[in-house]
């Protein structure tokens, strides 16, 4: 298993984000990591109708009312825990979800094959 280093804890406020790239095969993959009612969740950075970003590259992932994560191409509403689409054209698809670990106040990225890009 590889771990890289997202963020440390205490750099990310509830209802906050930060996207991140790493390397998985060769490739790289867009990534977005949360902090929602006290917990971190990460996902791909891709949405389930169109293969594209949420965000518009500003790492703003959250609604305006910090409750659901956006698809700000078309609206699509994401529950932030686990992922999956509640409103939108995505049919009750989910977010591809990316294991994280907390240790000693720092957020990894813990998969197989990642690296650092």
């Amino acid at each position: 298993m590889s771990r890289i280093k997202i963020i440390q804890e205490s750099g990310l406020d509830d209802g906050e984000s930060v996207a991140f790239k790493f390397l998985r095969e060769g490739k790289q993959i867009d990534a977005f990591l949360i902090r929602f009612e006290g917990r971190f969740h990460a996902y791909e950075n891709v949405c389930r109708h169109l293969p594209v970003g949420l965000d518009y590259g500003d790492a703003q992932f959250f609604n305006r009312e910090k409750d659901f994560l956006v698809c700000r191409t078309h609206g699509a509403l994401y529950h932030p825990v686990n992922g999956k689409c509640v409103q939108g054209p995505c049919g009750g698809e989910s977010l591809f979800p990316l294991e994280i670990a907390v240790e000693e106040g720092t957020v990894w990225l813990v998969e197989a094959g990642a690296e650092s890009s």
